[in-house]
This record gives C-alpha cells, sequence and structure tokens, in this order.
C-alpha cells in the first residue's frame, strides 16, 4: 500500500526510528524525515511520472560564525533561517535541516528554474532579515528529476544521476 500524505510518511518514519520528525532548533524537517519523503516521491514519480527539484543552501563560514559570537548566536541565527524557509516555501514544498548550517528544499512538480528562483528568494529575504548577523548564503546545486530510465534517475536531459 503506498504511502500518500506526509501524516503517513510521518507514521511510518516514527514507527521504524522512535524519532522525532521535527529537527528541535529550527522546526524544519529532520533529515532522516527528508529522505524518508523524497523515497516515498521517487515511488510516485515511478508511477504517476511526477518531476521535483531538489536544493541545498548552505550558510557560509558559519563555523567561523559560531566561533566569532558563540553558540547561542548560532542556534538564533539557525533558527531564523528555519523560520524563514518554513513561511516563504509553499505548502507542497519540503524544507529539512540537512546538515548543521544546510538545509534542503524539495519542490513538487518544480522546473529547475523555479527552483532556483524560489531558493535564491529564500537566501534574499535571509540576508536581508539578518543583517545584524550577516552570515553569508551560497545554494548549493539545484537537482530536477523529471524521470526514471531503465530503474536509474535521469534529469531533465535524460543523463542519469
Amino acid at each position: 500500500m503506498p504511502i500518500t500524505t506526509i501524516r503517513q510518511i510521518e507514521s511510518v518514519y516514527r514507527s521504524q526510528t522512535d524519532s522525532s520528525f521535527r529537527d528541535s532548533l529550527t522546526g524544519l524537517f529532520t533529515y532522516g524525515f527528508f529522505l524518508a519523503y523524497v523515497e516515498q516521491e521517487f515511488q510516485r514519480l515511478k508511477r504517476y511520472g511526477h518531476s521535483f527539484s531538489l536544493a541545498v543552501v548552505d550558510l557560509d563560514a558559519f563555523g567561523q560564525f559560531n566561533h566569532q559570537h558563540g553558540a547561542i548566536h548560532g542556534d538564533k541565527a539557525l533558527k531564523k533561517v528555519g523560520q524563514i524557509i518554513q513561511k516563504n516555501i509553499r505548502t507542497a514544498d519540503i524544507s529539512s535541516r540537512y546538515a548543521g548550517d544546510q538545509f534542503a528544499l524539495f519542490f513538487v512538480n518544480t522546473t529547475p528554474d523555479n527552483a532556483i528562483t524560489a531558493a535564491e528568494k529564500l537566501i534574499w529575504l535571509n540576508t536581508c532579515q539578518e543583517k545584524n548577523l550577516s552570515i553569508p548564503k551560497k545554494l548549493g546545486p539545484i537537482i530536477f528529476i523529471e524521470r526514471l530510465d531503465r530503474g536509474g534517475v535521469c534529469n531533465n536531459d535524460g543523463r542519469a544521476l
């Protein structure tokens, strides 16, 4: 039976990991939940052919920021970044804290150009709202998944990923 709703995915993730599905600091989904969700979307891609894009946003030199300003300010910055992401992505999209200072974004039925625009908007909003923290942000790779080919994942130009 395929899992079709976020609540069902959350339930399966909780039962398999005995873990929370939300990062306690940022309020975003955890990396583990994000992986479970992406796996479900790959299944949906196989069945229905829906495309999606993945993006990674990295806070440049965050270790240096943490060292200069202290862990408390670093935590405040990460929390603020999480809030900005949550407020500014579509409800159909998923965001997670990928690693300490990296955030993964999953854009449903979104072209690479639109994913880049959405991710760059998040970086711009974050920069404008956090001038006093002055944390540089960097947009990582945008991966567009359009179809599965011979059991593998292909991007929009047919190259295997």
